[in-house]
């Protein structure tokens, strides 16, 4: 997976998303509260679906290292 503006530590695929987590310069984004970030991409029969939407979460700290995905 390649982002422009971030660095993708991890990524992970359960029930039809692609879930990737990372950092990204905060201070040089509109959207970005934090640094450390989660995404959730929609994905189906192979290919990432961009238009479905990603969602977004930041919480505190510098990078996301590593990512879980515990049901729901």
């Amino acid at each position: 997976m390649y982002y422009t503006n971030a660095d993708i530590n991890s990524v992970a695929y359960e029930n039809g998303f692609i879930y990737a987590v990372g950092g990204v310069d905060s201070e040089k984004s509109v959207l970005d509260i934090s640094n450390s970030f989660v995404a959730k991409i929609p994905s189906s029969n192979g290919f990432i679906n961009i238009d479905g939407g990603i969602t977004y979460d930041f919480q505190e700290g510098f990078v996301g290292a590593d990512i879980r995905i515990p049901g729901n």
